[in-house]
């Protein structure tokens, strides 16, 4: 079973959600697509492996990061995986532990060492027996304690972030409209958010795409490309189905015929 739970007010700036795996199969689980938005992961059983499509396989530890990701991967375990993640924003561990985005990037490595004020392996067996109900208010309490305010994002990246999300302009007309170059913004950019701008809104435009289900839930075989393409600012059908299978791996359809395995990370549907 999957939950996902809201964190409380005072840390919905840096904290998107927080979101519990009971006893789930790895093999009922998708392929995992990139992603821009950090995450802190708690396993309450044994750690699973993380596999990718041709680099070695990694052995996750009891609480790691897991970085922005440019690549697609795949958990895999012969034990149910049990897990308390908590998914934050685009650039909250930059800010919170000044973890550099770039370094972070495609990694999946211990987080322990961030949290030298709390027995963090105390905590995590704490988790282990704490109702799924409750499991928001002792990550709100855990957060609260351990998040600092260490870093600053310059203004002019949180508006090139907002543009990225909702304008198509060409990346280059951004940088001069903030005046400076290209390459400083792809520079700083990469800095805070772990991906280039170009990378950020090719992932965001997929991401925005693979979480509103309303265009496969029904498994709708009348929906167009077309008509996505257009939705999600592609210049065409063609464009779409590149972008999707180069970071995917698949077709539209064949992932939108995945809805059940998706909703394990993409919706939080009941």
């Amino acid at each position: 079973m999957t939950r996902f739970f809201a964190p409380s007010e005072k840390l919905s700036s840096y904290v998107k959600e927080y979101w519990v795996w009971e006893s789930v199969n790895t093999k009922d689980l998708p392929w995992i697509l990139p992603s821009y938005e950090p995450e802190l992961v708690f396993h309450l059983g044994v750690p699973p492996k993380v596999c990718f499509d041709e680099s070695p396989q990694i052995q996750l530890t009891n609480v790691h990061w897991v970085g922005p990701q440019t690549r697609r991967w795949k958990l895999e375990s012969d034990f149910p995986v049990q897990v308390v993640s908590v998914r934050f924003l685009p650039g909250a561990i930059y800010e919170c532990y000044s973890i550099k985005g770039n370094e972070l990037t495609d990694s999946f490595f211990s987080a322990e060492k961030y949290f030298r004020g709390t027995d963090i392996n105390s905590f995590r067996n704490d988790l282990s027996v704490t109702d799924a109900a409750n499991i928001a208010d002792v990550l709100n309490l855990f957060l609260t304690e351990n998040l600092q305010n260490k870093e600053d994002i310059p203004p002019y990246i949180r508006f090139a972030l907002i543009r990225l999300m909702k304008e198509p302009e060409k990346i280059t007309d951004l940088a001069n409209g903030l005046q400076i170059s290209r390459k400083q913004l792809d520079r700083k950019f990469k800095e805070v958010y772990g991906l280039s701008p170009k990378d950020f809104r090719k992932i965001h435009r997929l991401l925005s795409m693979i979480r509103n289900p309303i265009h496969y839930k029904s498994r709708n075989e009348h929906s167009k490309l077309t008509e996505l393409a257009h939705h999600f600012d592609y210049s065409d059908q063609s464009h779409l189905i590149h972008d999707f299978k180069n970071i995917s791996g698949v077709l539209p359809k064949e992932w939108f015929d995945l809805y059940e395995k998706m909703s394990h990370f993409y919706n939080s549907d009941p």
